[in-house]
């Protein structure tokens, strides 16, 4: 049964030895290995399977992955690959980029390949998202959503690029591939593979939403969508049936 209300959390992960200060990132694996990243930190905290209370972390980063910080945002693929969304001041170890690192990487390793450069468009990348194909979709900050090809490398265009009202920090790909964006204060859903002209197919919005400043979205193997919201210490559970909000614009 899904747990609500003023529960205990099942894990409560803290305390000094985590290496933990304003976590802004997160993403599991497929053996249930944690990743985090801390606000403008510079590398992956990887807490194995089972983690709880105040535990050490193995860390992903250093001077051979020099790409890395601040970062944003993780995910990781179908076969376990690791992306890290890095919002490097532009200039500064080549600027934006999304560094990504072979599967079950850790300590200070050279990463498989970046995707840097002016021809990428990125401009403060923070959410990533990997559709079924490997495909890689980044929430940009200049009200952009970037499709990446699977295997993207150096300075490559985006195959896709959807312009949206508001870049939001949050991006999800549900069972059915569709893409899911947060903006400031609406959570838009787009049909399966969508491409650069696709519209919403349905947007989650209005007052009885509570929606006001999604920062973290996933969505379960049932459809359901999970929203977290700092400014108001919450997480928001939209059903599948929450779509009844529809509209065809953002």
């Amino acid at each position: 049964m899904m747990g609500g209300g003023n529960e205990v959390p099942a894990v409560n992960i803290s305390g000094n030895k985590t290496s933990l200060t304003g976590p802004v990132g997160f993403a599991i694996d497929a053996s249930g290995n944690l990743y985090a990243s801390n606000f403008n930190s510079t590398a992956v905290l990887i807490f194995p399977r089972g983690s709880n209370g105040n535990v050490t972390p193995t860390v992903l980063g250093g001077s051979n992955s020099p790409t890395l910080g601040p970062i944003e945002g993780i995910t990781l693929d179908h076969n376990g690959l690791i992306y890290v969304a890095a919002d490097t001041t532009s200039g500064i170890n080549g600027g934006p980029n999304v560094t990504v690192f072979a599967a079950n990487s850790s300590g200070n390793v050279a990463p498989l390949r970046v995707i840097q450069g002016s021809n990428t468009l990125l401009n403060s990348p923070a959410a990533l998202a990997v559709d079924s194909s490997n495909n890689l979709w980044v929430s940009n900050g200049n009200n952009k959503l970037l499709e990446f090809a699977a295997g993207a490398s150096g300075n490559v265009a985006p195959m896709n690029v959807i312009t949206v009202g508001s870049a939001g920090t949050a991006l999800a790909i549900d069972g059915q591939n569709r893409l899911i964006s947060s903006g400031i204060t609406s959570i838009v859903i787009y049909a399966a593979n969508p491409t650069s002209s696709s519209m919403p197919i349905a947007t989650i919005s209005g007052s009885n939403t509570g929606i006001s400043d999604v920062t973290g979205l996933g969505v379960d193997a049932a459809g359901n969508i999970y929203a977290s919201q700092p400014s108001t210490n919450q997480i928001l559970v939209f059903p599948p049936t929450a779509r009844r909000f529809r509209s065809r614009s953002a």
